[in-house]
């Protein structure tokens, strides 16, 4: 009984002792610990700073953070917030530090510094552990997915300036109650379609209107399948299966319209006067106190908006790209970096400006070695292929002369008859892969 009672209190003494040591030894380095802290809180703010700003500069090529930054910069959020309460303990002491003097005139609390100073400690270590954790160079940003590029969120649209500028001239017009028909014109491929699919799904558009549609109307409008495209978009096409009198469905497409108090209806790619009438579009000029039904169109020409109904105050021009923007999207879309300059200089240069042409050039160029640019560049700075030269417009050569180019370097003879029986389809359809 003797020996276990000696143990215990050896063991007893011995925990005093650490427990002594621990807390001197903490009480003592305060001042460092908390010094270290402050230091490593700097140090992480410091990288988080240069982190978010790098991210800003990117986005200018139509990149977004990766899975990796966001959760770093969470992580850093998160130990800020929880360190924010331990920086104003230590400010606090600081300042009771210069009025009361620890083991001398007044009591310091000694309790609640040895609490301090082990909490800072830890925090210090976790910090640098995070520090050390932060994502690599080459991983902070990425290229926007083809998915996301189709049509391309606001916030990334701060380097296609031009596109940010009209976009909100656009929307000014959409929300004055005085406007009824605005209209948006330019050559194909400008980009016009890209505009109104991010302006359909714009915040400010959806709480402004109660309901908004988008139609492809195509160079041949068939009737009864831009009924169709309504009808999907308003929930009622098992109403109008059974119905193909084109009048019949045009007056329930009207009254399914006229439910909603504010409508948007998007009109892409009109070739010419179109009847609302035979669609079942309530016309703008129907505007009520009750109803408004406000008329968004695209087209190629500008006297087709204004045989349309739009004032030549609230129409719109699409222009093409500058040099800048037009590097920008093609970066953004290519993926990669630390291409030949010149040669994609030579390569743009034939996109002409053209929204859908630089993509096509970019999604063609993705997948292929950067030594083989040379040979894109070369194929894309021949002559315009002459065979086909007299039924394609001005305005499409570029276009069709990164689509011929792309065509031709199908490796794989039966993905070029697909291709070519995909274009047999009219614009808009539904193709049966099957």
């Amino acid at each position: 009984m003797e020996q276990v009672g000696g143990e215990a209190k050896e063991l007893a003494k011995t925990l005093i002792v650490d427990t002594i040591k621990e807390w001197y030894t903490y009480i003592t380095n305060y001042k460092d610990n908390i010094n270290q802290l402050l230091d490593k809180y700097n140090e992480l703010d410091s990288h988080k700073k240069t982190l978010i700003s790098k991210v800003d500069r990117e986005k200018e090529d139509l990149r977004k953070p990766t899975k990796l930054t966001d959760d770093w910069l969470d992580k850093v959020k998160s130990i800020m917030e929880d360190d924010e309460e331990l920086k104003q303990l230590v400010d606090k002491e600081s300042r009771i530090r210069k009025d009361q003097c620890c083991f001398g005139r007044l009591h310091c609390n000694l309790h609640q510094r040895y609490e301090m100073s082990k909490a800072a400690e830890m925090n210090a270590r976790k910090i640098e552990a995070l520090i050390n954790a932060r994502p690599p160079e080459s991983f902070i940003t990425e290229p926007l997915s083809r998915s996301e590029l189709k049509s391309i969120p606001t916030e990334f649209l701060t380097s296609l300036q031009s596109r940010v500028d009209l976009m909100e001239e656009i929307l000014k017009n959409l929300r004055d109650d005085h406007v009824d028909i605005v209209g948006i014109h330019g050559m194909g491929a400008i980009g016009k379609t890209t505009l109104v699919k991010e302006i359909n799904v714009n915040k400010g558009v959806r709480d402004h209107f109660d309901k908004s549609v988008i139609v492809e109307i195509s160079e041949a409008p068939n009737i009864e399948r831009i009924q169709d495209q309504i009808a999907e978009q308003l929930s009622m096409t098992s109403s109008l299966r059974d119905v193909h009198a084109t009048d019949e469905r045009a007056k329930r497409l009207y009254h399914s319209l006229k439910r909603h108090r504010k409508v948007l209806v998007i009109l892409d790619n009109v070739w010419e006067k179109l009847d609302l009438s035979k669609v079942g579009i309530p016309h703008p000029h129907e505007k009520t106190q009750e109803f408004c039904c406000k008329l968004l169109l695209t087209s190629r020409e500008e006297n087709v908006c204004e045989v349309m109904g739009a004032s030549p105050n609230n129409m719109f021009k699409v222009h093409i790209l500058n040099e800048k923007e037009s590097r920008q999207l093609f970066r953004a879309r290519v993926g990669k970096k630390g291409q030949d300059e010149n040669i994609e200089k030579r390569m743009l240069k034939k996109c002409g400006g053209l929204p859908l042409s630089i993509v096509a050039l970019a999604d063609l160029l993705r997948d292929q070695e950067l030594s083989m640019w040379e040979d894109y560049a070369i194929d894309l700075e021949k002559q315009f292929s002459s065979s086909h030269g007299a039924i394609i417009g001005d305005a499409n050569r570029l276009t069709y002369s990164i689509l011929e180019t792309s065509y031709k370097h199908i490796q794989s003879e039966e993905q070029k008859k697909f291709f070519m029986l995909a274009c047999l389809f009219p614009l808009g359809s539904s193709i049966p892969v099957d």
